[in-house]
């Protein structure tokens, strides 16, 4: 197997990964809610995610999990350090993704977001999204980084909705 086999190998591996620590995660948070309105709330939020990302692999976490254990495990092939470290990590960068892809697509009109419910959800699920991915960092990394984590993940969706603002604009300003 050479080394682009390895990759993908590596990818639809921790693609799988994630998308079951997300899917597990969405579950919970659905249970917690009692009324059952509230609990389909947030089964919609999942679907609509699962929607969007089906088929998909997710190159962010690939490359996280790839530095981390470069830098951790030097000597080990990837696959084999894989071992749940920082699965929650890599799981809040995909989260974070998402949450930016879907509020991209909204502010696009893309994929069926022009109707105004369409447009909400498309928000609120983005919202929520982004709040998960925050409490999966104070959960799942280790406790003498999460602080530091926490503020570069800000950093980050900071530079993405200056980029979102700029796009959004601009495409005003030519119509």
């Amino acid at each position: 197997m050479d080394n682009k086999e390895q990759y993908f190998e590596l990818m639809n591996f921790l693609t799988e990964k994630v998308y079951e620590f997300i899917k597990s995660l969405f579950e919970k948070e659905a249970e917690k809610h009692a009324t059952l309105s509230k609990k389909q709330d947030y089964l919609d939020f999942y679907l609509e995610y699962q929607n969007y990302r089906a088929g998909t692999t997710w190159l962010r976490p690939t490359i996280a999990q790839l530095l981390y254990c470069a830098v951790k495990y030097p000597n080990e092939s990837f696959k084999k350090a894989f071992n749940g470290e920082i699965l929650g990590c890599i799981s809040a960068i995909e989260m974070l993704n998402t949450s930016t892809y879907l509020t991209n697509m909204m502010l696009d009109e893309k994929r069926g977001y022009t109707s105004k419910d369409r447009m909400k959800q498309a928000v609120i699920t983005s919202y929520k999204f982004r709040e998960l991915a925050q409490k999966v960092i104070h959960e799942h990394s280790p406790k003498e980084h999460t602080l530091y984590i926490l503020q570069r993940m800000s950093e980050v969706n900071e530079l993405i909705y200056e980029g979102q603002y700029i796009d959004v604009l601009d495409r005003k300003s030519v119509v």
